[in-house]
């Protein structure tokens, strides 16, 4: 079987920067910025490396053990249940592919100096991949901000996605709303009957161009806008995440995140939630019973599957059905194949740092080394700003890189 893997580029000062244009400061201002990455369209309104991606992202799908059959050609084929459409089985965070991207889209946060990490540390969480089917439209959340429940005092986390296809994404939200709320860490948050009529006429619908990526405060007030996605179109997208800390251990502890990382198991997302392969609904309502088994049988190897004995009183009491858990064992568990042992940047990465060897879209088979901006540098900058003339401008120190 075919591996996929993420397209080799030389190996070059990042040239999709644009440094006029201070990133950080909107992320800031507004808590919600767009910036580009190396996957934007060229001059021709194409990108041959967002197309290699794309069949890249394809391939992760079909070299996942615990899938039957996969066929992500198939315009039918899903890997979970549910309008949102975020995948939640164990390969879709611990393929290789999966693995290399939070790598690469990290280094692209720290090329374009877009996070105020301002001499703490950073951490990158575990987050989802999505395939959204034609025909398929997520459930509308109204106004709700995201927080991390298990998040410290004075931690700030930032969610977001890089679009990989090749037209426009949207994101609804409420900006500048991200510093309404201090430092409150509920989970979902969603937004009282007062509050939203409030909020309403100040949303805006903000473009994610193919190839870029959006950042935003998970306080931000935002909503999922319930879209039909359009015959002929799969959307994808690489959910993201980052946790600006003084912590020495990561959002769910250093024991909890090596599990994850050694059995290859379905972690916790940075809400503290536990991500489903499918809704609450297909359990809860008889009607969906067997689509949910159809399903079930259908996408998943036996392995994964166990018989389920309806509980309760109603008609459906007694029946058995053959299902997939919605929230998915380890792939060691179900005793198949693991994927490629994690090294120790990997797994360092999951844990607050400030430095790391990453590999970069334009350095994709040899790591690169960052670095970022060091308590004492970030204090002698804030010191400096102080010291100079009015008027004067003191030049941000920013996270660095080097070949080694």
């Amino acid at each position: 079987m075919p591996q996929a893997q993420l397209p080799a580029q030389p190996a070059e000062a990042p040239d999709w920067v644009q440094e006029e244009t201070d990133y950080r400061q909107i992320l800031l201002r507004e808590g919600v910025v767009v910036i580009p990455t190396p996957l934007i369209n060229d001059l021709n309104g194409q990108s041959a490396l967002r197309t290699q991606l794309q069949q890249a992202y394809v391939q992760h799908y079909r070299e996942s053990p615990e899938f039957a059959n996969p066929n992500p050609t198939d315009p039918r084929w899903q890997p979970q249940l549910g309008g949102f459409a975020a995948s939640a089985n164990p390969s879709s965070f611990h393929h290789v592919f999966a693995r290399q991207m939070r790598e690469m889209c990290t280094s692209v946060v720290l090329d374009a100096d877009v996070l105020p990490i301002d001499g703490r540390k950073l951490e990158k969480p575990f987050d989802r991949v999505m395939w959204r089917i034609a025909g398929e439209r997520p459930t509308a959340e109204s106004m709700h901000r995201d927080e991390s429940q298990t998040a410290l005092d004075g931690d700030v986390i930032f969610g977001g996605w890089i679009n990989l296809e090749d037209v426009p994404q949207n994101f609804s939200c409420c900006p500048q709303t991200h510093q309404e709320v201090g430092g409150q860490n509920r989970g979902f948050a969603k937004l009282g009957a007062e509050e939203q009529v409030r909020y309403r006429p100040h949303f805006s619908l903000v473009s994610i161009p193919p190839g870029c990526m959006v950042i935003f405060y998970e306080r931000l007030v935002h909503e999922v806008v319930s879209i039909l996605v359009p015959p002929g179109r799969t959307m994808i997208r690489m959910f993201l995440g980052w946790r600006v800390t003084d912590a020495e251990e990561p959002l769910f502890g250093t024991q909890r995140t090596l599990a994850w990382v050694e059995d290859q198991g379905v972690p916790k997302i940075k809400s503290g939630q536990d991500p489903p392969v499918w809704p609450s609904a297909y359990s809860n309502f008889p009607r969906n019973f067997q689509k949910l088994t159809d399903w079930s049988q259908r996408t998943f190897v036996p392995q994964c599957l166990y018989t389920h004995t309806v509980a309760g009183s109603g008609a459906a009491a007694g029946t058995t059905w053959i299902r997939v858990k919605a929230k998915m064992r380890s792939l060691r568990e179900y005793g198949l194949p693991l994927h490629r042992q994690y090294d120790v940047h990997e797994t360092r990465l999951l844990a607050p740092q400030r430095e790391w060897m990453l590999y970069t879209f334009d350095s994709p088979a040899t790591r690169i080394k960052y670095t970022a901006v060091a308590p004492d540098e970030w204090a002698a900058y804030l010191a400096a700003q102080h010291a100079v003339p009015l008027g004067s401008v003191v030049r941000r120190p920013r996270p660095s890189r080097d070949m080694e």
